[in-house]
C-alpha cells in the first residue's frame, strides 16, 4: 500500500490509513458513490498525507534526545 510504501512498518502502516478515513469523514455527503474514481483518489491522497505527517514526526523524534541521556 501507499502507507507501507512511506513508512516501513505494519502498525504505523495501520494508523495512517485509520487516520485517512477519521478525515474522509466529513466528505462523506459529497461521495456519492464509494467505487467512484473521486472517492478513490481522495481516500489515496488522505492515506499518503497521513503516511507522510507520521512519517515527519518519526524523524522529529530521531532528533530528540531524551532528558535521561542529556
Amino acid at each position: 500500500t501507499i502507507a507501507w510504501s512511506i513508512l516501513k512498518n505494519e502498525f504505523q502502516d495501520e494508523d495512517a490509513v485509520g487516520d485517512a478515513f477519521e478525515k474522509l469523514i466529513p466528505y462523506l455527503d459529497k461521495c456519492q458513490d464509494a467505487d467512484s474514481t473521486a472517492a478513490r483518489l481522495l481516500l489515496t491522497r488522505l492515506v499518503k498525507t497521513s503516511a507522510i505527517d507520521i512519517y515527519r514526526k518519526n524523524q522529529r523524534e530521531k532528533g530528540q534526545v531524551p532528558v535521561e541521556e542529556a
